[in-house]
């Protein structure tokens, strides 16, 4: 028989899809600068918007002020004309709409340079610090930094800021201001000087004055211990009752000055 011979061809291998190899990661100075910049646009404009909307906002808080102002003044020459009763009914309806007002804002009216003149300007923000610090410093143990206190009192004000410069010079008419009951003194020396607003009447007196009443003395650390407050506010309230003849002072003892009750002045 006739065997016929089969030839087997291979099968041909189907094409298969490759997968693209996985990008490499970005390395290397340029890349780093690229991110960098990216990051800082995003600040850039994330700042931007930020003072974009402060702004807008310290200019509704003048154009409120200044509305305010504005009010005041036309209630005040109102009032100086007179009128009828009706009227007259009136005008206390918008002065009490305009106290009301005022009184969101944190104090009775904003100084200005512009309000009293350049002239007053300090005298005029001293007399508005001892209407507004006073109870500020009730609550603190009648002892405040001036820091504290210019960041306290400016953020009341809200519009029209007082710079450091003119809020300290005010400070330094405290004590002459008619009604004052507040006065600036100076704390510690050299490098770490600085200042505080204390009460010239403090509750903290007659505290200090009784532990002295038997003969016994007190010391600037024990009053600041007893008080809670720091050693160079301490003294200068105890050189502050002392400058009103109430205590005197040995500084021969061996724990440093310490501060005894003021026998003349009791004798005299």
């Amino acid at each position: 028989p006739c065997i016929t011979r089969l030839t087997l061809k291979p099968l041909s291998k189907r094409p298969t899809a490759t997968a693209a190899p996985p990008a490499a990661p970005s390395f290397g100075l340029s890349t780093l600068v690229t991110r960098i910049e990216t990051q800082d646009k995003q600040t850039t404009a994330a700042l931007d918007r930020a003072f974009t909307d402060v702004n807008t906002l310290m200019d509704t808080a003048r154009e409120v002020t200044q509305l305010i102002r504005n009010l005041q003044e036309k209630v005040s020459a109102a009032k100086r004309t007179g009128g009828t009763e009706e009227e007259q009914g009136e005008i206390e309806n918008q002065q009490e709409m305009l106290d009301s007002w005022i009184a969101d804002l944190g104090m009775s009216s904003i100084v200005t340079r512009e309000t009293v003149g350049m002239g007053n300007y300090h005298k005029e923000l001293a007399k508005q610090l001892v209407e507004f610090l006073e109870e500020p410093l009730q609550r603190n143990k009648s002892v405040m930094t001036t820091v504290d206190a210019y960041c306290l009192y400016n953020k009341a004000r809200g519009v029209e800021l007082v710079s450091p410069d003119d809020f300290m010079k005010a400070c330094e008419q405290l004590h002459t201001t008619k009604g004052s009951n507040i006065a600036l003194s100076k704390v510690g020396v050299g490098k770490k000087a600085g200042s505080v607003l204390r009460l010239t009447t403090s509750p903290h007196d007659a505290k200090i004055l009784e532990l002295v009443e038997d003969g016994s003395y007190v010391t600037p650390l024990g009053i600041a211990s007893l008080l809670k407050i720091s050693v160079p506010i301490s003294t200068d309230i105890l050189h502050s009752i002392e400058s009103k003849g109430l205590l005197c002072r040995d500084e021969q003892a061996t724990e440093g000055i310490v501060f005894y009750k003021n026998l003349f002045t009791s004798t005299v």
